[in-house]
């Protein structure tokens, strides 16, 4: 039953692109983006099966584009997922 997760992994850049950022809709922090990079490593990074892995890893790319917005290089939340997916 790995369906359901390879579709989150799919939609995850979309989603996070649409998620308010640290300086955007007039309020500091950005914790929507905190919890759904969280929740992309809990639940997709780290899942037992490969494919969801796989379909994480295909997100990746995508997602670093999109979370350029936070900081001009690469956020430092992100490369930690990396060792675990090419597993």
């Amino acid at each position: 039953m790995f369906c359901h997760k390879v579709s989150a992994a799919a939609l995850f850049p979309t989603l996070y692109a649409k998620i308010e950022g640290p300086t955007e809709g007039g309020r500091e922090g950005g914790e929507g983006r905190e919890q759904l990079r969280a929740l992309f490593e809990s639940a997709l990074v780290n899942d037992d099966s490969p494919m969801v892995r796989r379909a994480a890893a295909a997100a990746l790319p995508e997602t670093i584009k999109v979370s350029e917005s936070d900081s001009p290089s690469l956020p430092s939340s992100l490369p930690p997922f990396v060792p675990p997916i090419m597993y």
